[in-house]
């Protein structure tokens, strides 16, 4: 009986760790989208040519290996300003570190507020 009650524990336990680290995978991609959707919101808008004062914002990623397979290690948002015209845009960087389990460890933030003309 003892055996029977430990098996069923340690698959419980089991299914639990395995469903935490699905879910941490697909929070740190939520999270991730919502920052690109933020950050292309920020701009003056797509309209016009280049006298409309925007931010662009370009994305990079490191990987190294852990475990014998690639795992992001480094997401890095680059705002830059575009546009002649007068209104304000965001420029810098922003750093996401994440440890061999995809699991966001530290950011940087170097982003301002900065005018166009």
């Amino acid at each position: 009986m003892k055996r029977v009650l430990f098996v069923i524990l340690l698959f419980i336990l089991i299914s639990f760790a395995v469903l935490k680290g699905t879910m941490l995978q697909v929070n740190s991609t939520l999270t991730l989208a919502n920052i690109e959707a933020q950050a292309f919101g920020e701009g003056g808008g797509e309209a016009g040519g280049d006298e409309n004062c925007r931010t662009s914002v370009s994305y990079s990623e490191m990987t190294q290996k852990c475990d014998r397979r690639e795992q992001t290690i480094r997401i890095t948002m680059t705002y830059s300003c575009e546009g002649s015209g007068s209104g304000i845009c965001n420029s810098g960087r922003v750093h996401y570190y994440y440890d061999c389990n995809g699991v966001e460890i530290g950011k940087t933030d170097n982003v301002g507020v900065k005018s166009c003309k």
